[in-house]
């Protein structure tokens, strides 16, 4: 009899063994009329499972080496598959470390020529502003902003909408300034 078969009527008998128990269970928590009857009906089916188990002809050594064997080898498949993994994480790493280093490159290359869109043959290359409003950066202490600018008075925050909005209105003399928005390469 070969490991897989055993290893599937024995995980068979354990379920089934299982799911008379849980009956059983269920049945003396509830203890319905005739309750004994069936307990006694649940407990022989458990004997004759148990009795199946002992009945079985197996060579325990042959068994256990076998299931050796097969742990043996699944763990030498994990450690396989985590090595191969941490290989890819290295081969990703160097692609995005590539992939950054040749967007500087292609962005140098298009600012030293002054171009800010490229048509090619097959993809069209343009130099775009970062998404969002362009960040701000304080040019004093955040205790000196003036009230208005202030998110909290016990904590000295910008209030980036009313600073926003001094920006766009063209205010000189402002303790804030926008900072140089980045610039990222989209290829189409």
């Amino acid at each position: 009899m070969d490991i897989y078969t055993v290893r599937e009527e024995l995980l068979t008998i354990l379920n089934n063994i299982d799911s008379l128990q849980e009956q059983l269970d269920d049945i003396r928590a509830s203890k319905p009329e005739g309750w004994k009857e069936d307990e006694e009906a649940l407990l022989m089916q458990v004997d004759a499972y148990e009795d199946t188990i002992e009945s079985l002809e197996w060579d325990l050594s042959e068994i256990v080496q076998e299931l050796v064997k097969d742990i043996k080898n699944l763990t030498a498949k994990s450690n396989a598959f985590k090595a191969e993994k941490d290989k890819f994480a290295c081969k990703e790493r160097w692609a995005k470390e590539r992939i950054d280093r040749e967007n500087d490159i292609l962005m140098w290359l298009m600012k030293s020529y002054g171009e800010r869109k490229v048509e090619c043959d097959l993809w069209d290359v343009s130099i775009r502003k970062n998404g969002g409003f362009p960040g701000i950066e304080l040019t004093c202490e955040p205790d000196k902003l003036p009230e208005r600018f202030r998110v909290e008075k016990t904590e000295y925050k910008l209030d980036l909408y009313q600073a926003r909005q001094a920006l766009d209105a063209g205010e000189q003399g402002l303790p804030f300034q926008y900072r140089p928005q980045g610039e990222h390469i989209v290829i189409r």
